[in-house]
C-alpha cells in the first residue's frame, strides 16, 4: 500500500492511496468466497440422491480412484443432497486418498472428522455466543426425527423446552442469526456440518 499527493483540478492538495494487486486480490476473493459459501447455504435444491450418488462415484473414477456405491450413497446422505457440504466433504475424501485406489469406510469417517476439527473453532465461537434456551434448541433440532412435532408437549418436554411461546420466541432468535432457516413449517439447521457437530457434542 503506497500513499501519494497530488493536486485536485483547482489547485488544492490532495492525498491519494495506492492499493496494489497483491494486496487488494485475496481480499476481493475472500469476500466473493463468503458471499457464494453463504448464497450455497441457504440455497435449496431437488437432487436426486441416486444420481448424485452416480456423479461423485465418476468423479473419483476420473482420477482413478473407486468409490464403492454404498460409500457414495452415505456420503450424499451424510450431505443431505446438498452441493456446497458435498463438494468440501468429497474434497476432504479425496485428499486423504491422495495414495490410494479404492475409499473406504475409514478414510470416510476420517475426513468428517477432519472437517468437523477443521471447522471446530467456528463452531464453538457460535456456540459461545448463544443463550442457554438457545443451545437447547439447537441441540433439540440437531436430533429432531421426521414424525416429531416441534411445538408438541412431548418434543417440549423431552427437550425441557419450556412452552410453546418460548420456543417460538428463540426459534426466531435463532432465525435472526441465521443459524436456522424454516420451510414450509418446517424448522432446519442451515449448516448441515454445524448440525453434525452439535449431535457429537453430547456424545
Amino acid at each position: 500500500m503506497k500513499g501519494r499527493h497530488s493536486l485536485d483540478e483547482t489547485g488544492k492538495p490532495t492525498y491519494s492511496v495506492d492499493i496494489e494487486k497483491r494486496e487488494i486480490l485475496p481480499l476481493l476473493e475472500d469476500a466473493l468466497q463468503a458471499v457464494k459459501r453463504y448464497a450455497d447455504k441457504r440455497k435449496k435444491r431437488a437432487v436426486n440422491e441416486n444420481e448424485l450418488s452416480a456423479f461423485i462415484q465418476n468423479k473419483f473414477k476420473n482420477t482413478k480412484k473407486l468409490l464403492p456405491e454404498i460409500l457414495a450413497k452415505k456420503i450424499v446422505a451424510t450431505c443431505e443432497c446438498h452441493p456446497y457440504y458435498l463438494q468440501y466433504l468429497c474434497h476432504i475424501i479425496w485428499e486423504k486418498v491422495i495414495d490410494k485406489e479404492i475409499v473406504k469406510k475409514e478414510d470416510f469417517s476420517g475426513s468428517l472428522g477432519l472437517l468437523l476439527s477443521r471447522e471446530s473453532s467456528t463452531y464453538e465461537a457460535t456456540w459461545n455466543l448463544l443463550t442457554l434456551k438457545q443451545k437447547q434448541v439447537l441441540l433439540a433440532l440437531a436430533k429432531v426425527t421426521l414424525d416429531e412435532k416441534l411445538f408438541s408437549s412431548a418434543f417440549l418436554e423431552k427437550h425441557n423446552l419450556g412452552s410453546a411461546s418460548s420456543l417460538q420466541r428463540t426459534l426466531h432468535s435463532l432465525t435472526e442469526k441465521d443459524l436456522i432457516d424454516k420451510e414450509e413449517e418446517v424448522y432446519t439447521i442451515i449448516d448441515i456440518f454445524f448440525k453434525k457437530w452439535l449431535i457429537r457434542l453430547e456424545k
